[in-house]
């Protein structure tokens, strides 16, 4: 029962510390309650442990912050000393610190300037220790307060700026509230009025944010003091006055005096004689009992300008306010309060010089030049104090690490007897490393020499699709100019004669013709030099349309099913290219099957490849580790040998009598210029699964696809001129066949500079033209961008064999409008494009 009992009283001491510690400043007298709560709670323990030490510093701590604030210094030094000792005598750091920063206030309230601004330096360097963000904010601003009062203003300044920056990092508003509206009050000091106007008000918004009571009722007293000597003496008292009710509301007897102290001199500057009494005689009542030496000087020194302006205005220069002037420079000096006694001496100064009172006038003005003297070498022993302690905390850091080093030092020597000690044992060990190192290198040489290989196979197979590339770019132009006057001619022929057997055989021509483009389309693939046209795609349709389109071909044995991962992200592609790949794929994987029971699924998923896996992929050269989509085409199929897996991609190889070998290596080449990847699985026995990996895009969007173009009317007609510009003499007939029967005057250019000259010359006339991409002198791509410079909107139509794709890029990104017709073409597909993009002009 009674263990029970300790320690719920243990609880309890613990609830009364934290409630001392919260209201010491802004509710000292109920701080000071807790306190003598959780003292006579911790009577209860039978023992003291360090946990009851550390509740004892905490309450003393609590307990000084408190009488501090209530100007019971005595009380102050007491709870200080004693937080000091358990502090030390715990090695609690943080405590050393907090106890460093009380003994800076408690300076400060005394007056002693100088070891107020060694203390908070001591207790800036002690938090910097512990790394406590708050305690450097807090005793920054205790630093600040201290440079303030000694006149070094911009050494403040950096302090209250440095304290901000610490307490917004700490996430302390009270802290941060107190240092913007210290800021303002360093303008003050330097006259700076707007500047502090403005400071102040932003720190009374702050402060007032942070429920920080104490700091609302600083910033309106300073507040109250810029509205002075800027003359707006109503709103001075009104700031005044709402703070003296806050700081008697939190019994801060200092703060509520130098308010009212403020108040004497408003009062008296709008000649309210009685109003100056009243609030010089409350701050007597205030100041006796708590013995605020510095308060009562002030205050006799601003009633005593009141006493003495109240009697040169009634004709009597020589009243009391003389003698309580004196009264104060006594007091001043019986407490060593220097720039008081500055203050006071030239007042004294200034009104002997203007009574003719000389003698006593120079006395005064000897007296100032002294303590000035003296005031500018207590600066300087404050700056002094600030070197001593930074001096003694690198001498600390010194002493550290000379310790650090020496650990170190025993360490190595500890790690030396030890290895000589297992000398024999070092031995074998390190014998079993070198043949343990040799396996290892021998393992890098046969890996390294696999890799090189790999790469020299690599390079061969590059070099290889840059030749056929090459090749293939060469003959596409002229074997596409070749196919389509071959196409056009057995049009025109197909729709002047009406002989069936004539018709039939014009359809084997067109027939073979289409089989010779598809060829070339393919080899160009292959060599990642086909046409494309890539846009944000999403795959999950474009799978599914696949499927359904390969579906009807599959034997009906064979069954075949979609598996689709939702929420996938976009890739940019061709969809007519990405397509054709995952119908080959599934053409393949049926015909793998052929009449046999079998399965083929297709899926789309999303995954991630490591760096080991994507660099084995077939693909584009620069594949690297990262987030991919995934189309897999598998079946359940024989599966493939490793010789055929290893020449799959290879042109021309195929395995079936009917196939001509390019399915899979134009697949490679599309795939190649997405930036994407393909990776086969396949055994025999086992199937085969074909992967597709393509990266997808980082900003998902929509765009905007251009519908397909309807099919034309076959018994459209135009009008007007056009102008058809080909290098080809036998294309640039059937061409100008063509338009002629489309109902167009037709005028030609064998060139670019022709083509280019016969447009100026009939720039008006013209409705549209019809331009090879590849031409002498000027190409189709600079003609068009002369002639949509001097005609925008007018219809064109580029023609070519084989078109890059960064030239198509670069000219629809300027010209939209634009339309690449890749040859070979028949009539129809002519007649179509016109008739799309006379209407659309039109």
């Amino acid at each position: 029962m009674s263990s029970i009992a300790e320690k719920l009283t243990e609880v309890d001491a613990h609830a009364l510390c934290d409630s001392a510690y919260r209201d010491c400043h802004e509710r000292p007298d109920d701080s000071l309650r807790s306190v003598a709560r959780a003292r006579a709670a911790l009577t209860a323990f039978r023992s003291v442990g360090p946990d009851t030490l550390r509740l004892l510093a905490r309450l003393a701590e609590a307990a000084a912050w408190s009488t501090t604030h209530l100007c019971r210094l005595n009380d102050a030094d007491r709870e200080l000393r004693t937080a000091r000792e358990i502090n030390q005598r715990l090695k609690a750091d943080r405590g050393l610190a907090e106890c460093e920063l009380i003994s800076a206030y408690l300076a400060d309230r005394r007056g002693l300037l100088v070891d107020a601004a060694e203390a908070s330096q001591r207790a800036v360097l002690a938090f910097e220790r512990i790394d406590d963000r708050e305690g450097i904010a807090r005793s920054q601003n205790a630093a600040g307060l201290v440079t303030t009062l000694l006149g070094d203003f911009r050494a403040a300044l950096q302090f209250f700026e440095s304290a901000r920056k610490q307490a917004d990092q700490a996430g302390d508003a009270v802290t941060k509230s107190f240092a913007i509206s210290n800021i303002g009050w360093v303008f003050l000091c330097l006259e700076h009025l707007e500047d502090a106007q403005r400071g102040l008000v932003e720190g009374l918004d702050a402060c007032r944010a942070a429920a920080n009571r104490r700091g609302v009722a600083t910033a309106l007293r300073r507040l109250g003091e810029v509205h002075d000597r800027r003359g707006n003496l109503d709103e001075s008292i009104d700031c005044l006055r709402e703070a003296c009710q806050i700081y008697s509301d939190l019994k801060d007897p200092e703060g509520e005096s130098f308010s009212r102290i403020n108040l004497v001199r408003v009062h008296g500057k709008l000649g309210n004689w009685p109003g100056s009494r009243k609030e010089y005689e409350a701050v007597e009542l205030l100041v006796r009992p708590s013995g605020l030496r510095r308060c009562s000087v002030n205050a006799k020194y601003e009633f005593a300008q009141i006493l003495l302006l109240q009697a040169i205005c009634d004709g009597s220069p020589e009243g009391p306010g003389l003698s309580l002037m004196k009264e104060a420079l006594r007091d001043a000096g019986l407490a060593g309060f220097r720039p008081e006694q500055c203050q006071i001496h030239e007042a004294l100064w200034r009104h002997h010089k203007q009574h003719g009172h000389f003698a006593e006038a120079l006395e005064h003005h000897e007296q100032l030049s002294r303590l000035r003297r003296e005031l500018h070498s207590t600066e300087a022993e404050a700056q002094a104090a600030r070197l001593r302690v930074l001096h003694e905390v690198e001498r600390s850091r010194g002493e550290a690490e000379a310790q650090r080093q020496r650990a170190e030092e025993l360490a190595a020597l500890n790690a030396e007897i030890d290895r000589q000690r297992s000398a024999t044992e070092a031995l074998s060990k390190q014998l079993q490393e070198k043949v343990g190192a040799l396996e290892h290198e021998i393992s890098l040489r046969q890996k390294a020499e696999e890799d090189r290989l790999a790469l020299e196979r690599q390079m061969m197979e590059t070099q290889k699709i840059e030749s056929l590339g090459v090749l293939a770019s060469a003959i596409a132009h002229d074997f596409n100019n070749l196919l389509t006057v071959i196409v056009g001619n057995a049009d025109l022929a197909r729709l002047k004669s009406g002989t069936a057997q004539v018709h039939q055989s014009l359809d084997a021509i067109l027939s073979a013709s289409a089989r010779a483009a598809t060829l070339c389309q393919q080899m160009l693939e292959f060599a990642g030099k086909g046409n494309s046209h890539r846009v944000p795609l999403e795959l999950a349709p474009l799978v599914r349309e696949s499927l359904d389109l390969a579906a009807s071909a599959f034997a009906p044995s064979c069954s075949a099913r979609s598996e689709v991962q939702a929420n996938l992200p976009q890739v940019e592609a061709d969809a007519g290219q990405l397509r054709q790949v995952i119908v080959n794929l599934l053409f393949n994987a049926s015909e793998a099957i052929g009449k046999n029971a079998g399965e083929i699924v297709v899926s789309l998923t999303r995954c991630v490849l490591d760096a080991k896996r994507a660099s084995k992929l077939r693909g584009a050269a620069a594949i690297g580790p990262g987030e991919f989509l995934c189309i897999e085409v598998k079946d359940t199929g024989p599966g493939m040998t490793p010789d055929v897996l290893q020449r799959v991609f290879e042109p021309f190889f195929s395995t079936r009598f009917l196939g001509r070998g390019l399915g899979l290596p134009a697949a490679l080449g599309i795939i190649r210029a997405h930036s994407g990847g393909i990776e086969i699985d396949s055994a025999p026995g086992r199937g085969t699964a074909v992967r597709v990996f393509l990266p997808p895009i980082a900003q998902q969007t929509t765009k905007a696809v251009t519908p397909p173009l309807r099919d034309g009317n076959e018994e459209w007609q135009g009008s007007g001129l056009v102008l058809v510009a080909d290098d080809e003499a036998s294309l640039r007939e059937i061409v100008v066949a063509a338009c002629e029967r489309f109902g167009f005057s037709v005028i030609t250019a064998s060139d670019g500079a022709e083509a280019l000259a016969r447009f100026r010359e009939n720039e008006h006339r013209i409705v549209a033209a019809l331009l090879d991409f590849q031409m002498p002198h000027y190409d189709g791509a600079f003609i068009c961008r002369r002639i949509l410079q001097a005609r925008p909107g007018l219809p064109v139509i580029l023609m070519s064999g084989f078109l890059e794709q960064a030239p198509i890029t670069q000219l629809t990104a300027d010209y939209p409008d634009v339309v690449f017709l890749p040859k070979p073409f028949g009539i129809a597909k002519l007649r179509q494009l016109f008739q799309a993009t006379l209407s659309r002009a039109s």
